[in-house]
């Protein structure tokens, strides 16, 4: 006796071979897309040193990290899932616009969630989360969005880092943000605590944002430490340098197939920097900088392209390798003395593994915690049967890790205390 399988089979060879490939096409497709997404589902990998303090974190968020991360099936790869992720909606709310003068004569912005009509002023030491954005970006990206309101929701103080010229600000010097300089991140953070002394401050950060924030942290804990109870970095690029970027420069491990969305990523990203310098060209203190290729910024087609014409020479690097050296945050992984956990994706078509920090330097900083899924996209890990409505993967672990992070340093303070009392 067939079975029905089988008996479906056989039809399907008797039907003319045009009709075959009607039906034989979209099965292919769908059977490809159930696969891809399929591959993409499993347990994150979580790497950290063994210490009390990352093995309590991680106990107190079992419940995200020990169960598989389902990508959503309209997501079936890392490009549908970072797409989706950049448009889904968003709570509204309203802000308040704080401009911060820099040491140079520029600014950027802080934009501060209201606590809304009613509702009560936060007390002065309540926990405050600055959320920094990524490149071309702004403080109503739908991650800084999310992440605002669920601060809000813990009742804590939340504040968005617009950087210089981003957000509609207006580029006031003649120096604009870029992957390697942290001054600004340091004088809003600074700015935080003065206003609020008693308050513990925490920060997440994403994309370039993020390689930023893990620079600024490394750079604190070389001289001491970084004012920070806890951070989180999501789709940290890690490394700007050659050798380990995929795509643009073609690394040899990369196939073709690798080079060509690599390239088509590159241009995405550099037209909208290209619009950055259109928007602020007309001050005159970028007019005026001889040193600066504008012609060649206003025409590059990829990153390297732009850098080469204006970040190097506008922040007086020796070259193009100087400043990709200098902009990799791996190198100074070692040097955070904060709680931190990173979130990446191995699907990540900007972030590839081959750009995450080696093991042995994830593995050797006892306040690092990393954690990696199969699928997510570029801060995407979109999830539930519509993707474009409610959070993400990532969003959830990373309000339980800051909240579990300011539980435990309460523990750790209280058990100080009262070991000095005895």
């Amino acid at each position: 006796m067939s079975s029905p399988s089988s008996s479906l089979l056989e039809q399907f060879r008797t039907l003319p071979r045009r009709r075959q490939a009607k039906y034989a096409v979209p099965s292919i497709v769908l059977l490809g897309w159930l696969l891809s997404w399929a591959r993409r589902i499993g347990r994150p990998d979580v790497r950290h040193a063994d210490t009390a303090r990352n093995r309590r974190i991680v106990a107190m968020l079992q419940t995200l990290l020990a169960r598989r991360y389902v990508p959503s099936i309209f997501t079936p790869n890392g490009h549908f899932n970072s797409g989706l992720g950049y448009v889904k909606a968003a709570p509204k709310f309203s802000k308040t616009r704080e401009l911060i003068r820099t040491w140079d004569g520029g600014n950027f912005a802080l934009d501060w969630r209201d606590t809304g009509p009613g509702k009560p002023n936060l007390p002065a030491d309540a926990p405050i989360l600055l959320v920094i954005h990524g490149i071309n970006g702004h403080s109503e990206e739908v991650y800084v969005v999310n992440a605002m309101a669920m601060a809000h929701a813990r009742g804590w103080r939340a504040a968005a880092f617009n950087h210089r010229g981003c957000g509609g600000t207006e580029l006031s010097s003649p120096w604009g943000y870029n992957g390697a300089f942290t001054g600004d991140i340091r004088l809003a953070i600074n700015n935080l605590h003065h206003r609020f002394p008693g308050a513990p401050v925490m920060a997440a950060a994403y994309s370039l944002g993020a390689n930023l924030l893990v620079k600024y942290l490394g750079e604190e804990g070389r001289h001491g430490c970084a004012p920070l109870a806890a951070a989180v970095v999501v789709s940290n690029p890690w490394t700007l340098e050659a050798k380990h970027v995929s795509g643009e420069q073609a690394a040899p491990h990369h196939g073709p197939l690798d080079w060509i969305v690599g390239r088509a990523y590159g241009l995405l990203l550099t037209l909208g920097l290209r619009m950055y310098v259109k928007r602020h060209q007309h001050l005159t203190g970028l007019v005026g900088r001889e040193d600066l290729d504008m012609e060649g910024a206003l025409k590059a087609t990829q990153l390297a392209h732009f850098d080469k014409a204006l970040t190097v020479p506008m922040w007086g690097y020796e070259d193009l390798t100087h400043y990709h050296v200098d902009a990799s945050s791996w190198r100074y992984l070692a040097d955070v003395k904060v709680p931190l956990m990173c979130i990446n994706a191995a699907d990540d078509p900007l972030v590839p593994p081959s750009m995450w920090p080696p093991s042995q330097t994830l593995e050797a900083n006892p306040n690092v915690i990393f954690v990696s899924t199969k699928g997510g996209g570029h801060i995407g890990w979109c999830q539930g049967a519509n993707p474009l409505k409610g959070l993400s993967w990532a969003d959830e672990v990373l309000i339980e890790y800051l909240a579990a992070a300011l539980e435990t340093r309460g523990a750790e303070e209280t058990a100080a205390a009262t070991t000095s009392r005895l």
